[in-house]
């Protein structure tokens, strides 16, 4: 099986994750915008230093954690197919879901034994620093979880809102 076609694939969903062109992406990287249309489409096998640049971008966006996990992500979409007991790569659309199906699990970190994210800031569940008020999508504030309280709200909805001391 060839994996240069999933790997570009994974490289294409994770540079549309951030709405990225090609153009913006490989002068970025400091390439010719072919090089990175080539790596996309699968035409061409990637160089190592291509990987390694690749990545190095990724990990700056946050979009994965360390070195090897674009081919963590190419590893996961390749069991898919083992699974389907495809021995052929897929091409044009069935790759396109495909590759688009495994960066949006692994974005959403929507995978056995992955920790879940915050639904206001968006990092795992454990590693966010910031204490958010229940049912709260507003912009987070650093909180001391001692100066987090209750105080009965004065707007016209009613009810309890949350208050990091201070006057409201």
């Amino acid at each position: 099986m060839n994996h240069s076609p999933i790997f570009g694939r994974v490289v294409a969903e994770l540079r549309a994750s951030r709405s990225m062109t090609q153009d913006a992406m490989s002068l970025r990287l400091g390439w010719p915008r072919g090089v990175l249309a080539r790596i996309e489409t699968g035409r061409t096998t990637a160089k190592i230093t291509h990987i390694a640049d690749v990545e190095r971008l990724f990990i700056d966006e946050k979009l994965i954690d360390k070195a090897g996990d674009t081919t963590t992500l190419v590893g996961m979409a390749t069991d898919i197919l083992k699974q389907r007991d495809e021995t052929v790569t897929p091409e044009g659309a069935e790759l396109h879901r495909l590759a688009q199906r495994v960066v949006d699990q692994w974005l959403r970190r929507d995978l056995p034994g992955w920790p879940a994210r915050c639904p206001v800031c968006g990092v795992y569940e454990g590693r966010c620093l910031v204490m958010h008020a229940p049912g709260s999508r507003s912009a987070p504030q650093p909180v001391s979880p001692r100066r987090f309280t209750k105080r009965p709200h004065s707007g016209r909805e009613g009810g309890l809102a949350y208050y990091s001391g201070g006057s409201p």
